[in-house]
């Protein structure tokens, strides 16, 4: 594999869209190994962090067929985390919002007869699964009955009924079903039809997954960790070997790996106890291995351990001819504001990090 030599601020550049994208480096995708052709490296390029959880960095170095399976599997699996999800609904985000509830699963008790039926959600809103209670009767929801009305008298039409007549009719069913109350009914018997409008209580439930943001995280790890160490240091990082493999094919990494910051360190001011507008990657170059810190929302944290085999190669990072203890890629997305990009680096001789505003390029 061709390692790249050390990360600096001209790694990346802007993609437009309020994106920024680290240069391709290999010739490869780093994933599956097949070679890139040239219009797919001039493609838009894998997001780091998802787009629909507001992620703005990209890398190219990955196939499209690599791009579309992390996307479908490792990145809207991260969806079930519960910190994620509880991180989602604390902030202004609707439709991150209504990505979660489509994947949660709901149940409609009728308030008559107590029964229950299930509810899919689609752009958050709930769409009550019909029921044909017999032939002619059948109990839906104000969204779906026109739709099943047409559908049934499409596959049964009442005879001696024209089709302009059974239009008509229907049209004159609809407008009688949607001017009634839920639980009443309308009949017409020239279609022998009989519609009730639903009367009860939906009940949403999350659909949550025990460790569901693990793939999520070994992909960011193995994306950031590519282009933020020399080839000498990865080749000595055992933890990147099963990093990869969660990531390509899912299931869960160890506990020796993956861990949850104890005092989360952040160089942004504010407190990150709370959900705020940004997510965060931050790199430690520790004289005793590596830690990669991973937020989202400021708040929903997951550290790694990356620590090398080689003691040797403890400590900090050559970046541009300097020692730097640590690298840090901040993206913003507030709601009615620019996203901005900010990567923050530290030596050992600083106090505080120092910081480049990265909307334009780093």
């Amino acid at each position: 594999m061709h390692w790249r030599r050390s990360v600096s601020e001209e790694e990346l550049s802007p993609k437009g869209s309020g994106y920024l994208t680290m240069q391709s480096f290999f010739n490869h995708c780093i994933f599956c190994f097949r070679p890139l052709s040239h219009g797919e490296r001039k493609s838009d390029g894998e997001h780091v962090i998802p787009e629909f959880l507001h992620g703005s960095l990209c890398i190219k170095d990955v196939c499209p067929q690599c791009n579309s399976l992390l996307g479908s599997e490792a990145d809207h699996l991260a969806l079930e985390d519960e910190r994620i999800i509880a991180a989602s609904f604390a902030l202004d985000l609707p439709e991150l919002q209504n990505r979660i509830i489509d994947r949660g699963k709901g149940v409609f008790v009728d308030e008559e007869d107590r029964s229950e039926r299930a509810v899919k959600f689609k752009g958050g809103k709930p769409r009550i699964v019909p029921r044909k209670v017999r032939e002619n009767l059948l109990e839906t929801d104000e969204k779906d009955a026109p739709t099943h009305l047409r559908n049934i008298l499409a596959r049964l039409p009442p005879k001696g009924l024209k089709k302009g007549e059974i239009e008509k009719l229907s049209q004159e069913l609809m407008w009688r079903y949607e001017n009634i109350e839920p639980g009443e009914s309308v009949h017409e018997p020239r279609l022998d039809m009989t519609l009730r409008k639903l009367r009860g209580e939906i009940k949403h439930q999350f659909k949550t997954t025990p460790n569901a943001a693990h793939r999520l995280i070994a992909k960011i790890a193995l994306e950031f960790s590519l282009y933020a160490f020399n080839r000498d240091r990865l080749v000595t990082i055992p933890a990147l070997d099963e990093i990869y493999t969660v990531a390509l094919n899912g299931g869960e990494l160890r506990n020796t790996t993956l861990m949850y910051p104890i005092s989360p360190f952040s160089p942004v001011v504010t407190d990150p106890k709370e959900p705020k507008y940004f997510h965060q990657i931050i790199l430690y170059y520790g004289d005793v291995g590596n830690l990669l810190d991973i937020y989202f929302f400021g708040c929903v944290g997951f550290r790694l351990s990356l620590r090398e085999d080689d003691p040797s190669l403890f400590g900090p990072m050559k970046v541009d001819g300097k020692d730097v203890s640590m690298i840090s890629i901040l993206m913003t997305f507030e709601p009615n504001k620019p996203k901005e990009r900010y990567l923050f680096s530290r030596t050992p001789e600083d106090k505080t990090p120092r910081e480049w505003n990265a909307t334009t390029s780093l």
